[in-house]
């Protein structure tokens, strides 16, 4: 359930966290390959624990997500200026972040992204 009023800074803050653990911690940690996950063990439980509470953040929107709809479907509801302002404000914030996870699959089919040859540190 969703009350009448939503907190639009904290929305803002909490999606702004979720956008810098996927994109600026585990895609750029992904991109390095296999190989640098194999010659880093020590970061193996990091991400692992990272990624756990990236799910558990898109846990928390799809929530959100479905508690707004809701509450903008309840006959006879009214829907407040906050409500509003939530609903625009993840909207927004949904289709930024569905822009950027399309620009990390283009980037990621790129036959560059994967022919990369890494030389060692002897190289």
């Amino acid at each position: 359930k969703i009350g009448d009023e939503i907190d639009v800074e904290s929305l803002i803050e909490h999606q702004s966290s979720l956008n810098e653990v996927e994109f600026e911690w585990i895609r750029q940690y992904l991109a390095h390959g296999p190989l640098h996950h194999q010659q880093h063990p020590t970061w193996h439980r990091p991400m692992w624990l990272l990624r756990q509470c990236w799910l558990a953040l898109e846990q928390q929107t799809s929530e959100l997500q479905q508690a707004l709809k809701e509450a903008c479907t309840v006959p006879g509801k009214k829907e407040t200026q906050g409500m509003n302002a939530a609903c625009k404000t993840l909207a927004g914030i949904l289709r930024e972040r569905a822009g950027l996870r399309n620009t990390w699959s283009v980037r990621s089919a790129d036959t560059a992204y994967h022919d990369r040859h890494w030389q060692d540190a002897d190289g």
